[in-house]
């Protein structure tokens, strides 16, 4: 089983912390239809995990019943002022907490990015920037996105902005196969918009 979900560490809570009970038993239910057989793929693309989600212990659950040895943290921009802007509710710092949380639990990981968000400020893609290299010296691979508007988000009206000055220091993380995602493609379909 594969899920869909902005925050897979969300599931069953409104609040701001992983319920984790809820969580167990909504796996321990699935296993048990599954069978021995059977596979969970828990917090891989689509389904990312929060880095304010990932704890010690929200982590040991995953690593106990996911199939999947990677996880997908939804990053999307290392400038804490980019982050508050987008009302990301999580910290720069939980970034990099998260990723360190998830490798010692035994796990790679994949941090997704987003460069040319609303009110993104060439100091901000640098700040973004220095916080790729340090994830990727951690072992964290990137997985990069180019801004698109959304019907019916906050941002829906903003009009997508040239990237062709950050593709550059995009390609030198390519070259080293640190970072991947289809944000060439996505920048056309958003430049269509």
């Amino acid at each position: 089983l594969r899920f869909v979900s902005p925050n897979f560490l969300g599931y069953g809570t409104s609040e701001k912390s992983a319920d984790l009970a809820i969580l167990h038993t909504f796996l321990q239910g699935l296993r048990r239809i599954l069978g021995p057989d059977g596979r969970l793929f828990l917090g891989t693309f689509p389904s990312e995990v929060r880095p304010d989600f990932v704890t010690g212990e929200s982590i040991a659950l995953l690593a106990e019943f996911a199939a999947n040895d990677n996880i997908t943290i939804g990053g999307q921009s290392g400038s804490q002022r980019v982050l508050d802007l987008c009302h990301r509710g999580h910290t720069v710092q939980q970034i990099y907490d998260a990723v360190d949380l998830a490798h010692k639990a035994g796990f790679k990981t994949n941090v997704d990015f987003i460069f040319g968000l609303p009110g993104e400020m060439p100091e901000d893609v640098q700040q973004t920037l220095q916080v790729i290299h340090d994830l990727t010296k951690m072992g964290a691979k990137i997985h990069a996105h180019t801004f698109m508007p959304l019907p019916k988000t906050g941002f829906s009206k903003h009009v997508p902005r040239n990237m062709d000055a950050y593709w550059h220091d995009l390609e030198k993380f390519i070259a080293k196969g640190q970072l991947f995602g289809q944000w060439k493609k996505q920048h056309e379909h958003a430049s269509k918009i």
